[in-house]
């Protein structure tokens, strides 16, 4: 979860209009005439009702009625729908990182580029232990990014965990604005490749569908082709989704033509949208992981499907549900679920995800819910084996049984990480293993190793 919220904004579609009544006025009227009366019963006579507002309960009100459809709806009040528009288009007021869940604690996965934790110094791995005062321990990015983000200009001071290491930080709140597209030199991360093979590849990074990114784009890849690339490399994990139209457009550019997804309302109504390239310029491989969402999605399969190109990583989460967006005379917004969507060969994509040709699966971060001893069996027991055989200790098949071959390599990362070496697997020793993975996923990026082997046999290399 991004501290700016990205991954509980992420949008298929999105149209901005005003709201008209879709019951009958005998209908919204008593309706809505009870609604009334039971706030101001509610404001009249509860015992705490000086801390109560009539705004504070008709968000609540929404709230639960979009809590009984579906994950993906929701009411914005006025107050927040602007910044939640922002996250959209990858432009917040905050401090520039980008979180992640480690057990207990929330962590700095990314820091922007000259946002103010980057001038601050925060690091990648640093821990934010509170907030304002307010601890920030067992709560999630989004419950952490609603104490961090605040008003531009304004002072947010920051509990900081770093390798053991504690102290205070205090930045002030500025706008940051993330590229939809970053370019990677592929040549500094694989200085051995020869220049012949770097020369026809180009590498893109996609982190999110905004509402320009195909114009961004286009540019992008008329430069490739002039330079003689005729291979893209584009990576595609942690993007969260976005407009249709945007990522229709991106496909556009880069899957040759025919259907690129399909809609379905909820009375059979479809609409298919499609790429109209007749002479794609670039074989692909693409990176997606267990975080590639949404829009991403259907673009992935698109590229699978069509045979421009080839998948590499994980199955993806598994949205394909498309919100629309209205935008109320009082300025709220609401997102609905409108339509399901298919990808380009018409298979479903919700719940199920599009899963790469070529599987590169990366543990799961440890939660801490408990202790693991020697013969116990549980789910977790099976992240605990994979982290350790990611981090080269010996456990077989990773498995959900703590069997000796686990109790060893736990004492053997024990008594590596300099602790108590004991074999159980405590909260400090589940700790130490999700720093260690995080660590070692940062140096050595396995899924892309795959990518660029998968990309050079496709050149023949």
């Amino acid at each position: 979860m991004k501290l700016w919220l990205k991954k509980a904004t992420v949008f298929l579609l999105v149209m901005a209009i005003s709201l008209s009544p879709v019951y009958g006025a005998e209908q919204g009227d008593t309706y809505g005439g009870q609604l009334e009366s039971v706030m101001q019963m509610i404001l009249s006579n509860h015992i705490n009702a000086d801390a109560l507002t009539p705004e504070m309960l008709f968000e609540a009100a929404m709230n639960g009625v979009f809590d009984i459809l579906d994950p993906y709806s929701m009411y914005i009040g006025a107050r927040n729908a602007e910044s939640f528009t922002d996250t959209l288009n990858n432009s917040y007021v905050g401090i520039g990182v980008s979180l992640i869940q480690e057990g207990d604690y929330v962590v700095i996965e990314r820091v922007f580029l000259d946002g103010p934790a980057y001038k601050g110094g925060l690091k990648v791995h640093d821990k934010i232990i509170s907030a304002q005062g307010t601890s920030l321990i067992g709560k999630t990015p989004a419950e952490a990014a609603a104490i961090i983000i605040g008003e531009e200009g304004t002072k947010v001071t920051l509990r900081i965990n770093r390798q053991g290491y504690e102290f205070d930080m205090t930045l002030v709140r500025g706008r940051v604005t993330i590229n939809a597209i970053d370019q990677v030199d592929l040549s500094e991360l694989y200085p051995d490749l020869p220049q012949t093979v770097i020369d026809q590849i180009g590498f893109l990074k996609i982190s999110s569908f905004t509402r320009n990114v195909d114009e961004e784009l286009e540019p992008i890849l008329d430069a490739y082709k002039s330079q003689g690339k005729k291979y893209l490399l584009l990576d595609m994990r942690d993007n969260g989704g976005g407009y249709v139209d945007s990522a229709v457009n991106v496909s556009n550019l880069l899957v040759p033509e025919g259907p690129v997804l399909r809609f379905v309302n909820n009375i059979g109504r479809e609409i298919v949208y499609y790429s109209e390239l007749k002479d794609p310029s670039f074989e692909i491989v693409a990176l997606v992981n267990r975080n590639s969402a949404s829009a991403t999605e259907f673009v992935a399969a698109a590229i699978s499907e069509s045979g421009i190109g080839s998948l590499v990583g994980e199955t993806t989460y598994g949205k394909g549900l498309a919100q629309y967006l209205y935008t109320l005379d009082d300025g709220a917004v609401v997102k609905l679920t409108q339509e399901t969507f298919y990808s380009r060969a018409n298979n479903p994509i919700n719940e199920i995800g599009v899963t790469p040709e070529v599987l590169v699966e990366y543990p799961k971060y440890l939660t801490k819910t408990s202790k693991f001893y020697p013969h116990d069996k549980n789910a977790e027991i099976l992240e605990v084996e994979r982290i350790l055989a990611f981090l080269d200790y010996e456990v077989g098949t990773p498995d959900d049984f703590y069997d000796n071959k686990t109790f060893e390599a736990i004492k053997q990362f024990q008594s590596d990480q300099k602790v108590y070496a004991y074999g159980i697997c405590d909260y400090l020793t589940q700790d130490l293993l999700n720093k260690a993975f995080m660590e070692k996923k940062s140096e050595k990026d396995l899924q892309l190793d795959k990518a660029v082997e998968t990309l050079m046999v496709q050149m023949g290399l």
